[in-house]
């Protein structure tokens, strides 16, 4: 996904895990005036007791469970 004319900002747990990632767009769409300045990439990205990802949220709401075996 591309992000116009913008930065990331992650967001971590207390160690270094990420939990969530907002864009912020900095130009506007003369196309779309009302669209939102910022937009969540990820809204949430959980992990089990050993630190591997096992679930995560994306921004329009898709979700992915991860099955470890």
């Amino acid at each position: 996904m591309a992000r116009r004319g913008g930065g990331a900002a992650y967001r971590y747990d207390r160690g270094v895990l990420v939990r969530s990632d907002v864009g912020t767009n900095t130009q506007s769409n003369p196309q779309h005036p009302d669209e939102p300045t910022t937009t969540q990439y990820l809204l949430h990205i959980g992990y089990d007791e050993f630190e591997q990802r096992v679930r995560v949220v994306h921004g329009n709401a898709h979700r992915n469970v991860v099955e470890v075996f």
